[in-house]
């Protein structure tokens, strides 16, 4: 079983989207998962969390891109560099490749 945490601060309008993404790579990877959704609400919580922005996801506990998810925390919307551009959330074939990555790396 796979464990999956997503990320979120009610300011950033991609969450939706991402979620949808999420779950849809998910399900085509045949993956079994387990998903927490967590809404980050103050200073505090980023902090305590180490949340990088809106929306993170990790799986197993690793940042689906690590080099991304450093300090400073806060309640932000986040930004994923992927081949180059600076885009709001990572796109499905992004998310395919790490969560394969990610699994292999552990199983």
């Amino acid at each position: 079983m796979v464990k999956v945490e997503f990320l979120f601060w009610e300011g950033c309008s991609s969450r939706d989207r991402a979620l949808e993404r999420l779950k849809k790579v998910l399900d085509e990877l045949n993956v079994k998962y387990e998903i927490e959704i967590i809404e980050v609400k103050t200073e505090e919580d980023a902090q305590r969390l180490k949340f990088p922005g809106s929306p993170t996801i990790r799986i197993n506990g690793e940042d689906i891109q690590p080099e991304t998810a450093k300090p400073p925390y806060s309640l932000s919307c986040r930004t994923y560099i992927i081949n180059g551009r600076f885009l709001p959330l990572p796109g499905e074939e992004y998310l395919r490749e790490r969560i394969k990555e990610i699994i292999n790396d552990i199983g």
